[in-house]
């Protein structure tokens, strides 16, 4: 175990907008870390990366499959632009009163 491992590991920011494959790869680079590691403080201290890694992973995963879920059932059609359209569409379609 070199620290340079360390140092990338322990950056919080190169933990952002990763893909969930990287976040697993990131898990098992700690793991092995773990595994090489000689102090209860730094095995703690991984296993807590470890954890923080598999959990964003999941949220990540969860997250595309929700998104690819959206993306299948086509644009929304709420908000303004689609109340406007709807509100002038039903005043052509209103019978004339008068």
């Amino acid at each position: 175990m070199d620290a340079g491992d360390l140092n990338e590991i322990s950056d919080r920011g190169a933990f952002e907008g990763l893909s969930a494959a990287d976040y697993r790869t990131a898990a098992a680079r700690a793991q092995r870390l773990h595994a090489q590691a000689t102090t209860p403080r730094l095995k703690q201290y991984l296993v807590e990366v470890i954890a923080r890694c598999e959990r964003l992973a999941g949220e990540t995963e969860s997250t595309a499959k929700k998104d690819l879920a959206e993306a299948d059932r086509g644009p929304r059609q709420n908000g303004p632009r689609h109340y406007a359209a709807t509100v002038a569409r039903n005043r052509q379609r209103a019978p004339a009163t008068g």
